[in-house]
């Protein structure tokens, strides 16, 4: 970390460990867990810096400290080019980005900026060569949190049940946040669990949903990627329900994420 005015710098990158595809969640699990240590520690300092000494000839902090992570991805073992960074990502690694997504929506509160490092080709979510480019999976999750996800945040409540991992990784991954314009409430979910579907019940506190929108993600295979050399391939399926009848129940299906947007009353 490097202190930067109002915000301390993180850059964190996640990984799978001794081929265990469960481990990278359990990453992405262990960095929320540091987020909320970190936000427990900048709540220690005053949010104004008083009695600065103009000795330092640049204004005090006036607000309180966050936290800009302005470094996040990300980083396997075995990647091309010259530095063997350039890492092919299977569609388990686009679950993977939902859930880090997720966990910046969770601390919002303290998460000033999130940026995904880097864009292209060097642990990128593009890979171009001179014939063209190719959107890697982690792409998509990317591009639909961007378009649905906005400034306020709310509270998600999730039981779920676990995968079937030793460590007992919970299989549903959740979070959520609410557009004052669109009057719509959009739900984020990943089923991190390869296998098994769940049918879940939805419930909205205070709010009636006139209709809702499903849009479910999918890949092919949890390893199945896109790539440069099979470039006219998608292996990332995208699915639409629009303008149904207000659902309390969705299917999440295996290995899937899936953006429930509520338009609300």
């Amino acid at each position: 970390m490097n202190y930067l005015g109002q915000d301390w710098s993180v850059h964190y990158y996640a990984g799978t460990k001794q081929n265990d595809p469960a481990t990278l969640y359990q990453s992405i699990s262990n960095f929320e867990t540091l987020l909320r240590r970190l936000d427990t520690l900048v709540t220690e300092y005053p949010p104004k810096v008083r009695d600065f000494p103009v000795w330092y000839r640049f204004p005090p902090r006036q607000g309180p400290i966050g936290l800009s992570v302005d470094e996040w991805g990300i980083w396997e073992s075995g990647g091309k080019g010259t530095y063997n960074w350039e890492t092919i990502y299977g569609w388990r690694h686009a679950l993977a980005t939902a859930s880090f997504l997720n966990v910046f929506m969770r601390n919002a509160g303290v998460v000033g900026i999130a940026t995904w490092s880097q864009s292209v080709n060097v642990l990128g979510c593009i890979m171009t060569d001179k014939e063209g480019s190719v959107c890697q999976t982690v792409y998509y999750p990317l591009q639909y949190y961007r378009e649905y996800c906005s400034r306020r945040g709310v509270e998600v409540q999730t039981e779920t049940p676990a995968m079937h991992t030793s460590d007992g990784m919970a299989a549903l991954d959740a979070a959520g946040s609410y557009d004052e314009e669109r009057n719509t409430l959009t739900l984020f979910v990943v089923n991190r669990d390869p296998e098994t579907a769940f049918r879940t019940n939805i419930a909205l506190s205070a709010k009636q949903v006139k209709q809702t929108d499903v849009i479910e993600l999918t890949g092919d295979s949890l390893e199945a990627a896109n790539t440069l050399e099979n470039r006219n391939h998608n292996v990332v399926r995208t699915n639409r329900e629009q303008n149904v009848t207000p659902k309390q129940e969705i299917t999440f299906r295996p290995g899937s994420i899936t953006l429930c947007v509520f338009h609300l009353q």
